[in-house]
């Protein structure tokens, strides 16, 4: 019996020591875990913190985008590197700030004689009015060129927080290369603002506002915006077509108000085309070749020559096919998965790509095409979201892929844009921008002005300003008795050296009537008194 208790205890202490051994592991093991697992809430915690704070990080980045297009502006405005664009809104503001509710626009068409058009006609630029009372703050014109700017750089705070709402459960990594490499880092929006001025920024912003208020449930607040969009023009009110159309399709069932949009959009640029309010589109004349030998030329012969001979417009599009990547790269090619990228990008691409020579798919017309690249980033980041929450992680796995390529694509197709920036604006040298600024003070705002294209922008504030493309064989209106001529080498499609001699041997000899205020090799202004008006000035070949 001693033996068999000894036995037993033996073989009961033999049992219990790698139980005890065992346990001991268990616990190490459990201890190992709950630091680990500690340490991954830290983890969590910081990355949280971090993902908290990148929406000051993108308040701050848009600030310092925001300053840099105004010192760029304020840089372009004083050397004179204005051209009609900028001549055509300065004019119609100016006016309008003094009590010209209904302006006249002698600005566009290019071609002479001319007589001008009122600027409502122009494209139907109603919020134009709104930008009138900055004249009261700046009648040099320089804050509409600051206005622009603030409008990109909140177009792109718009997109990062949109991005952020949205990947909001991914991480911090995937934001910030989305949000830098699709937004910030788009050489496109800050291409909008190195050439003169326009809407389309305006309009930018309203439809980056407009995605976002739809996606985060403030559809009354997505109405407003879209009827802000319109009001930027005929161009833009097209945008809410294939935003409308693309809010849908993500969800038909849930985003049938979204149609609205598209009605809408439809609805106003249908209306401008009707009612002539889109005369400086020229519509008819660039498009003109899809109708054929079809008359007369409008918008329902244009549609019947499209469907009747589709190889003619088929050819256009492959064509200029080309010029599209760039502008499809830079938003991330990850937003065409979506139906907002797709539809939005189609919309917006469809009237340029059909211009023939790829007129408006150059970097100098990228303002026009400037509302996908929001779209797209913003249709990227969903498709981020979306695939997700898969649970099997490979949808996820694939969008990470999208996600490197369209970065890929962006650094490889479109940033090697920002090498032809420096041939934006024609470089007008200092002591031509000191003769012309001197120029401009001279000229009283009751004179009219008679300027060349490249630096027209500046002298527009006045009832009648006529910029001139090429001084050859053109007859300009004489409406004022005093009329100032100022012509300069430099800038966009402005005579060469030789030509300004032919301008200033004509001139001369016109009349005793014109007096010689600057005459060098490549500055000279004129002035001529009239005691009749209502004539025509032919200007010579100078070829």
């Amino acid at each position: 019996m001693i033996q068999c208790k000894g036995a037993m205890y033996l073989r009961y202490h033999k049992a219990r020591r790698p139980i005890d051994l065992n346990l001991s592991k268990s616990r190490s093991r459990m201890i190992a875990s709950e630091k680990e697992q500690g340490m991954l809430r830290q983890n969590k915690k910081i990355k949280g913190k971090i993902k908290d704070k990148l929406p000051l990080l993108w308040g701050a980045t848009a600030a310092v985008v925001a300053l840099g297009m105004i010192v760029h502006s304020v840089s372009m405005f004083h050397l004179f590197e204005l051209t009609p664009d900028f001549a055509n809104f300065y004019q119609a503001t100016y006016l309008i700030a003094h009590g010209h509710l209904y302006p006249f626009d002698t600005v566009f068409p290019h071609n002479y004689p001319h007589y001008g058009f009122p600027f409502l006609k122009s494209h139907g630029e109603v919020f134009t009015w709104a930008l009138a009372p900055l004249i009261w703050l700046s009648p040099s014109g320089v804050a509409l060129l600051v206005a622009q700017d603030l409008a990109i750089a909140g177009s792109q705070l718009l997109a990062a927080l949109c991005i952020h709402a949205i990947l909001q459960k991914r991480g911090v990594v995937t934001e910030v290369i989305t949000t830098l490499v699709f937004v910030f880092l788009n050489p496109w929006y800050y291409f909008a603002a190195f050439f003169d001025f326009h809407l389309e920024p305006f309009a930018l912003l309203f439809l980056t506002a407009l995605i976002f208020s739809y996606i985060d449930g403030k559809r009354y607040l997505a109405a407003v915006l879209a009827i802000l969009v319109a009001s930027t023009g005929d161009v833009p009110a097209t945008y809410l077509v294939g935003v409308g159309l693309g809010l849908f399709l993500i969800s038909p069932s849930k985003n049938r108000s979204a149609l609205f949009f598209a009605a809408f959009g439809l609805s106003v640029f249908v209306f401008d085309s009707l009612f002539h309010l889109n005369e400086a589109s020229s519509l008819l004349s660039r498009y003109g070749y899809l109708a054929g030998n079809k008359a007369p030329l409008n918008v329902g012969s244009l549609l019947v020559g499209v469907l009747s001979h589709p190889s003619i417009a088929f050819e256009t599009l492959r064509g200029n096919a080309k010029y599209v990547a760039p502008f499809l790269g830079s938003g991330g090619v990850i937003g065409l998965l979506t139906p907002l990228g797709l539809a939005i990008s189609a919309v917006v691409l469809m009237g340029p790509i059909l211009v023939p020579n790829a007129t408006f798919l150059q970097n100098y017309d990228s303002f026009q095409i400037i509302a996908i690249e929001p779209a797209l980033a913003i249709s990227g980041a969903l498709v981020i979201a979306w695939t997700g929450k898969n649970r099997e992680r490979l949808l996820a796995k694939v969008a990470e892929a999208a996600l490197w390529l369209s970065v890929v694509s962006a650094v490889v197709i479109t940033y090697p844009n920002l090498l032809s920036a420096k041939d934006f604006n024609a470089t007008v040298t200092r002591g031509i921008a000191t003769d012309l600024s001197r120029t401009l003070r001279k000229i009283p705002n009751t004179a009219e002005v008679i300027v060349a294209n490249g630096v027209a922008g500046r002298f527009a504030a006045r009832r009648l300003i006529y910029p001139i493309v090429s001084f050859q064989n053109i007859y300009v209106p004489i409406w004022s008795h005093t009329t100032y001529v100022v012509v300069s080498t430099q800038g966009i499609s402005d005579p060469t050296a030789m030509q300004l001699r032919v301008i200033s041997h004509f001139l001369l000899s016109e009349s005793g009537s014109v007096r010689a205020l600057i005459n060098t090799p490549t500055v000279s202004v004129y002035e001529i008194n009239s005691k009749s008006v209502g004539y025509y000035l032919r200007f010579p070949p100078t070829a």
